[in-house]
């Protein structure tokens, strides 16, 4: 799938519209920030507050955001992993109808990432207090309490 521009505002081309394909599959595409999970039948409904999506085509759920990577990180396929090279962000999964909220609170948006952030962990905490945001699951507080963020 063709892509055109730089490295962090890749824009995908017609080709990659014409063949029914949104942006942020192409940027997944572009990133490799498409990693399957396993995940029961009966846990769904949970994967998705966590930020999972649904594959249809595979009929596997992926995560295809750093939150839902590292959220979700126990229920990764075999042979997939983590990337490495994802920068150390205190990363939220901020649902659309509480954006301007998460806004107004300090959220920031990563366009290459397709992923929202607190911009330190007073704004972290901030979000979660107000409902904003979920609290963050084990895994998620493990990866938070092993980092520096990035500044």
């Amino acid at each position: 799938m063709p892509l055109r521009g730089g490295d962090r505002k890749a824009v995908p081309t017609d080709d990659a519209r014409s063949t029914g394909k949104n942006v942020a599959e192409a940027l997944q595409s572009r990133y490799g920030m498409k990693v399957y999970l396993e995940v029961p039948y009966d846990e769904r409904e949970a994967v998705k507050r966590l930020g999972a999506k649904w594959d249809a085509a595979a009929k596997r759920w992926y995560a295809s955001t750093p939150y839902a990577l590292l959220s979700l990180r126990g229920r990764l396929m075999p042979g997939e992993t983590v990337p490495q090279n994802l920068p150390r962000k205190a990363w939220v999964h901020l649902p659309y109808a509480n954006k301007e909220a998460g806004k107004s609170l300090g959220a920031k948006f990563d366009a290459e990432y397709k992923c929202w952030y607190a911009k330190d962990m007073e704004c972290m905490q901030m979000l979660v207090s107000e409902g904003i945001v979920s609290r963050p699951n084990e895994a998620y507080g493990e990866y938070m309490r092993q980092m520096t963020l990035d500044t």
